[in-house]
């Protein structure tokens, strides 16, 4: 039985979900999953990149829609070359300290 999301895309775009990957593929030069990967992946790099944003960086990849943090370091190393752990600390060493007493 097919599912109500299922359905739907069958009834819009009348194409298989294989045929649509495949023509994702052939366009984006990768799979719908790596493209949604990416995206994640670029909002967490950005998040962290902000030294305004207290969220550690397991909160970060839960919020962007990874639920396993084991692979979502992974697959962020292979894409920055850097932890993500690394990335934020390297963030905190670089911007000034905010004071709020102000």
């Amino acid at each position: 039985m097919l599912n109500w999301l299922e359905a739907k895309r069958r009834i819009y775009t009348r194409v298989s979900v294989r045929a649509l990957q495949l023509g994702f593929k052939k366009y984006r030069g990768m799979t719908p999953l790596e493209y949604i990967r990416g995206v994640r992946l670029e909002s967490v790099n950005l998040a962290l990149s902000d030294p305004l944003n207290l969220m550690t960086p397991k909160e970060l990849a839960l919020k962007a829609g990874f639920t396993n943090y084991y692979l979502f370091s992974k697959y962020f190393y292979q894409r920055y070359g850097s932890s993500p752990d690394k990335i934020r600390e390297h963030v905190k060493l670089q911007s000034p300290v905010i004071d709020n007493k102000s």
